[in-house]
């Protein structure tokens, strides 16, 4: 989809003032008893307040088909790399933005936000885990810039997302217990509800890892 679809999706988004983020409950997919890679079968859905899925966040590690299968150590690292990465999209497979991570094994995290077909480089977020238990992830501009920030503790329940002037633009409701079950999303300003979802998404696969 080019940047003109978008802008207007995200525009239409606006009307939502709740959103709910959750897991897609699958069961693990096998072939003749054989598992096969779950990742690639990994869905998160977002519903409205009338219970419709209108967006989905795809995650898929797996190469492609036809590339040359990866082995040993470089095995390894085909699979960290892709654990955090993923695209939001709507339901009928048509991706807006693509989200890839670079820093697996770091307390810093900053992922690419690109368009849904991964090429051009959009907005950069960052998630950083603090002392205290608390970790911070903001999503700028590509100047530095930030547009969202949000500073929370990984069991809190209520965590507030400010926009760039300081003001809280949304409020997200996480489960106590697990990072990754339902999220319920409360918009209070005009904030981008896609890059809301991303941080939400991102948060949640932090907070399982």
């Amino acid at each position: 989809m080019n940047q003109e679809d978008v802008r207007k999706i995200s525009e239409s988004l606006i009307e939502q003032n709740t959103l709910y983020l959750m897991d897609q409950k699958i069961v693990r997919p096998q072939i003749e008893g054989v598992p096969i890679n779950f990742e690639r079968y990994r869905t998160k859905m977002v519903k409205n307040e009338q219970d419709e899925v209108i967006l989905t966040v795809n995650y898929d590690t797996s190469p492609d088909p036809s590339a040359e299968p990866a082995r040993g150590f470089a095995k390894i690292a085909q699979t960290l790399s892709g654990l955090l990465n993923f695209k939001i999209g709507d339901t009928g497979g048509n991706f807006f933005y693509t989200v890839t991570d670079g820093n697996l094994l770091s307390n810093t995290h900053i992922f690419k936000i690109m368009d849904g077909d991964g090429k051009n480089e959009m907005y950069s977020a960052k998630h950083k885990m603090m002392a205290l238990a608390k970790e911070y992830i903001e999503i700028t501009e590509l100047d530095g810039t930030i547009l969202l920030r949000s500073e929370y503790r990984g069991y809190k329940k209520l965590i507030e997302v400010l926009d760039k002037d300081g003001n809280i633009t949304a409020n997200l409701h996480a489960p106590i217990l697990s990072m990754r079950d339902r999220w319920k999303l409360e918009f209070t300003g005009n904030a981008d509800r896609l890059l809301v979802l991303i941080m939400a998404a991102i948060m949640s696969e932090m907070g399982n890892r």
